[in-house]
């Protein structure tokens, strides 16, 4: 939100512009949508200055010459826990050929997507298909992952 207009480095301003937001979040969208569009003006400027009323009291309404409303609809995305499988990374310490956790082709329910072993005409690597990467922490160097899950570092005795 910008809010310049209401600097007062200088000099307190003779008038001022309050912004206020109001989120209506937690209902359901579309019973949220008829409300409003059924609203009258009245009710609107209400909850659009709850916040103003709740700071200033009901004084406010003596120093207001004008309330401009604007309703402006925007979505959010609403984060969920964890990790998406194409996030993560299993990293073994052991390279392609010694490792056990790259001998597998699936961990739980996930399918692994692992080097090959082989390029392409292009010189890149070749993976076979999998949800999750699973790769040598030689291999992986320099390149991140929002999630890492290092597999067993130390030898068994």
């Amino acid at each position: 939100m910008v809010s310049t207009h209401q600097q007062i480095r200088q000099a307190p301003p003779a008038r001022t512009v309050f912004t206020a937001y109001h989120a209506f979040a937690g209902g359901n969208p579309a019973d949220t949508r008829r409300r409003l569009e059924s609203a009258g003006t009245e009710a609107l400027r209400d909850i659009a200055c709850a916040d103003l009323l709740a700071v200033y009291g009901r004084d406010l309404w003596r120093h207001v010459r004008a309330i401009d409303l604007t309703g402006r609809g925007h979505a959010m995305a609403v984060p969920t826990p964890g990790f998406r499988r194409d996030d993560v990374v299993l990293l073994s310490f052991r390279g392609r050929e010694h490792s056990a956790l790259l001998a597998f082709d699936q961990i739980g329910p996930h399918t692994l997507r692992r080097f090959s072993g082989s390029h392409d005409l292009l010189g890149q690597p070749v993976y076979s298909a999998g949800e999750v990467l699973a790769e040598s922490v030689h291999r992986f160097k320099g390149q991140s992952a929002p999630a890492a899950a290092l597999a067993r570092v130390s030898t068994p005795p």
